[in-house]
């Protein structure tokens, strides 16, 4: 399984919040994943402690809601074999407190948790394999044609 963060940005920089979330997110990834199964995409260089961003096309930005930018990133890295295992896709706000069980997808190619508090989808944090690429797809249409992110798209 990979552990997926994306952050694409038109200044080509981390905000200082992001800054220190990041640094924060992959420490605390280290504990518990080997180094070469934390996946960070970025649209700008970036290193920290042992972690080189995959640098991505910056036209994978959303201009309309920038954190809808990931559904871009996840569908150019299917389309671009980047992709090979399980992954768990989380925002940097998405802390993992756990060891993740092995086969936590079952027999499906994606799945989406749900806000506690409400029915709503959540794309915070989610899993996912290469053969649900048709899914992401149909989200990033949606989204980018009703102008909406991509949880309502969802």
């Amino acid at each position: 399984m990979k552990n997926l963060m994306t952050y694409i940005n038109p200044l080509k920089e981390f905000t200082e919040d992001y800054a220190q979330l990041v640094k924060i997110q992959i420490d605390n990834s280290i504990r518990t994943w080997a180094k070469e199964d934390i996946m960070l995409v970025t649209n700008f260089p970036y290193s920290y402690n042992g972690i080189d961003a995959i640098v991505v096309p910056d036209e994978l930005y959303c201009e309309h809601r920038k954190r809808a930018s990931k559904i871009n990133v996840i569908c150019h890295m299917i389309d671009g074999h980047m992709i090979d295992d399980v992954c768990w896709f989380h925002d940097f706000d998405a802390f993992q407190l756990y060891e993740l069980p092995d086969g936590v997808l079952g027999n499906k190619d994606v799945a989406f948790t749900s806000y506690e508090f409400n029915e709503s989808w959540n794309t915070g944090s989610f899993f996912f394999t290469s053969k649900a690429r048709d899914v992401f797809e149909w989200i990033r249409q949606t989204m980018n044609k009703k102008r909406i992110n991509e949880e309502q798209a969802l």
